[in-house]
């Protein structure tokens, strides 16, 4: 399925976001591979546009556009890495 992620990044405006693959790829990796079960389901999975909130305004706004254009989200927070803190799929927005 193809998102409207240049749309979803306009309507997040000046919320600090990227979609280049350097960063995606940096961005969508933790401890994951600590687990067996999710090395393997989550093995090649990234996110198209990774978005860094720095206010609960900045979330608001990511969380309406990404229902406007029907996005799926992701969070992702600070935890220990056998929580696996990110569930990676494709064509979704990722906040860190």
């Amino acid at each position: 399925m193809t998102y409207p992620i240049a749309e979803f990044c306009a309507d997040v405006g000046d919320v600090p976001h990227a979609t280049d693959a350097m960063t995606i790829r940096k961005k969508s990796r933790d401890q994951f591979a600590v687990s067996p079960l999710l090395r393997q389901s989550l093995a090649g999975r990234v996110a198209d546009v990774v978005v860094s909130p720095r206010s609960k305004d900045d979330v608001l706004k990511i969380i309406k556009a990404a229902v406007r254009h029907r996005i799926p989200l992701t969070a992702r927070g600070a935890a220990p890495p056998t929580t696996a803190r990110v569930c990676r799929c494709r064509a979704a927005s990722c906040w860190t």
